[in-house]
């Protein structure tokens, strides 16, 4: 189900899993990421109650590469929000794209606070299989 969608990102809800799933369709300027980011924020807090199970798929294959500043305003503010509501797990497809790894690890290197686990995959199905394992 389509939670969000503008022009390079998609969000929409995996009930199976169950995860919100965050997906770059397109390549993602600053203001698309941080829009859809602060959407993945609320639908989280929306969904978490009907799934209190819920955790965070990242499909970042389109991924090019995002400022650095993106990167850590995600992992200051969006990702503590994120906790607080109850998530513990984060689940990344990363990108072919050398750039777009660098942004993915930098973000992974900027979470401090260890609240919520990451982890990065190639292939879509072992990050959704991850997530519903319990921790």
């Amino acid at each position: 189900m389509i939670l969000f969608e503008n022009r390079s990102v998609k969000i929409c809800l995996d009930s199976e899993v169950p995860c919100l799933d965050w997906i770059a369709t397109n390549h993602v300027s600053s203001d698309e990421f941080r829009e859809s980011e602060l959407e993945s924020v609320k639908q989280y807090e929306i969904l978490k109650q009907k799934y209190p199970m819920l955790e965070w798929f990242v499909d970042a294959r389109k991924v090019e590469g995002l400022h650095t500043e993106d990167t850590e305003w995600a992992a200051e503010v969006i990702l503590p929000k994120m906790a607080d509501l109850g998530l513990t797990k984060e689940a990344f497809v990363l990108p072919s794209n050398v750039f777009g790894q660098f942004t993915i690890e930098d973000y992974k290197n900027e979470v401090a606070d260890g609240r919520v686990t990451i982890h990065m995959f190639d292939d879509v199905t072992e990050a959704k299989k991850w997530l519903q394992k319990k921790n």
